[in-house]
Parts: C-alpha cells; sequence; structure tokens
C-alpha cells in the first residue's frame, strides 16, 4: 500500500503538519505481527532513524509489536507509529532536536527500549525478565525478579505477556545473549544463577542451527 500521507500533529505547543510519500508492506502474518512502513519520496535522510532499504525504525521492535497487539488495525498502526515518526523528523529538522527523546543507535538502543518497557534502570532486572521471555517460562505465583515483594503476576507480569504475543522466544534469547555478554566479560562474572540449565541448552541449539 502505498501513496501520500498528509499529516497534521501537536506536541506540547508546537503544531507540526507535513506531507510524505509512504509505503506500507504487510508480513504473511498481519495482523499477529505489525506492517513495516517505508519513506519513498526521498524527503528523510539514511542517517534518521532509518533501516536499510528505507525502512522507517519507528521504534524498538518489541515496542512496535505491543503498540501494535493493543490496537492491531492499520489506522491504529498509522496514527500510532507512522505520524509520530513523521512529527519527530520535521520537529528535528525544524528546531534541531527530537521531541520526545530518542532511543541510541544499535543494541545500546535496544537495551535502553527494555529499561523503559520494564520501568527500571537495573541491567540485572532487565536480564531477568528477558530470561523469562527467552525460556518461555512464565509463572505468575512466583516472586517478581526485580524485587519489589510483589508476584510476577501483580507486578511485572502483565508486560511480560505483553511483550511475548508476537515475539519468538529465540529472539528474546538472542537479545538476553548480547545483553548477557555486553554486561559481563572474563573480569566481571555474571551473578550465580543468572544464567539457567534451559537458557545453556536453547543457547547450544540456536549456535547448531546458526
Amino acid at each position: 500500500l502505498r501513496g501520500p500521507l498528509d499529516f497534521r500533529a501537536k506536541f506540547g505547543d508546537k503544531a507540526i503538519s507535513g506531507l510524505f510519500t509512504i509505503e506500507i508492506i504487510f508480513p504473511d502474518d498481519y495482523p499477529d505481527s505489525p506492517p513495516i512502513a517505508k519513506e519513498i519520496g526521498g524527503c528523510i535522510p539514511p542517517e534518521f532513524h532509518k533501516h536499510q532499504d528505507d525502512i522507517l525504525c519507528l521504534s524498538a521492535p518489541v515496542i512496535t509489536k505491543i503498540k501494535f497487539s493493543r490496537n492491531p488495525t492499520l489506522i491504529a498502526f498509522v496514527k500510532e507509529t507512522v505520524i509520530p515518526y513523521l512529527y519527530s523528523f520535521r520537529h528535528w529538522e525544524m528546531y534541531g532536536e527530537m521531541p520526545y527523546g530518542e532511543y541510541d543507535h544499535g543494541f545500546e538502543g535496544i537495551i535502553q527500549s527494555y529499561k523503559d518497557l520494564f520501568e527500571t534502570t537495573a541491567d540485572l532486572v532487565v536480564l531477568k525478565l528477558l530470561r523469562i521471555l527467552a525460556e518461555g517460562n512464565y509463572r505468575g505465583h512466583l516472586p517478581c525478579p526485580c524485587d519489589s515483594g510483589k508476584r510476577l503476576r501483580h507486578c511485572h507480569g502483565p508486560i511480560l505477556l505483553e511483550a511475548a504475543k508476537g515475539t519468538s522466544k529465540e529472539s528474546f534469547l538472542y537479545d538476553f545473549l548480547r545483553y548477557l555478554f555486553l554486561k559481563y566479560d572474563s573480569d566481571k562474572k555474571p551473578p550465580p544463577g543468572l544464567i539457567t540449565k534451559r537458557i545453556k541448552i536453547s543457547a547450544r541449539k540456536m549456535l547448531k542451527e546458526v
């Protein structure tokens, strides 16, 4: 689906409008997975939060999927992800800053998105929550890994269940391992118990498939 997208949006006291030529591509399992969007008019430079082939980096993948799963319609996808992206670009172009803030490029940005998603700044808490997703071992009656003193189902459980929709355990395992290797090395060992037997088995299987 491609054509002109004329929008007007406001954040704070700044109302901004724009006209872009957008292409929206639907995955085979739509609406179980969100579409992807491209700007095909040549207005947005490659260095402004774009993937290869002019695919717009609308947000971290897990954030985009959660937003879409809450309202899996084309109109909601455009309003809640595409238009905020276009507004951000116009705001950056006009005022030299991002209106909503921005994630770093690369995996550091993925880490920041997980911290925002789980509402924590603690690397270990994010890793423990990611481990639950990577293992596919959600147990709502157990204590939440964030040490809130609450059971998982009454703390981070709901957001974990949302995050698990439409994203494979292997994707979370990949992020868990990258995060682990980034934060811990030969001089700084991970805490005991963080790497479970199930994680080791899944990691070996992934490496064999690669």
